[in-house]
């Protein structure tokens, strides 16, 4: 976590303790984490919108990530799209346009 604070755009969701993460590499979502407790409340959604939009604002039109199988789901259900087949460790690389997607309104991320 510290090399990434160091070498990338990192946020963090904080609910007393840190419940979850998120790292940008340029165009790339490096990480996203959420506290299994802290599952299905919305926690990664808002976490994504924050990299996206801090993609969107770099000048990406946009977004690349690695997915692991159990996350696959999610990201489609996000926009992402397949952009080739899963790598040997089964990871799927996905992309989603970001010109297309019109970001939150009212969200300032804190850095």
């Amino acid at each position: 976590m510290a090399r990434a604070m160091r070498e990338h755009d990192v946020w963090v969701a904080v609910e007393g303790a840190a419940i979850g993460w998120v790292e940008v590499d340029r165009d790339r979502v490096a990480a996203l984490y959420v506290s299994p407790s802290c599952s299905r409340r919305g926690v990664g959604s808002v976490l994504l919108t924050f990299a996206e939009t801090s993609i969107r604002n770099s000048g990406y039109t946009t977004a690349r990530l690695e997915s692991s199988q159990n996350a696959l789901d999610y990201y489609l259900r996000r926009g992402y799209l397949r952009c080739g087949p899963a790598d040997s460790d089964g990871a799927w690389p996905l992309r989603k346009d970001l010109a297309a997607v019109t970001p939150n309104q009212g969200m300032e991320p804190t850095r």
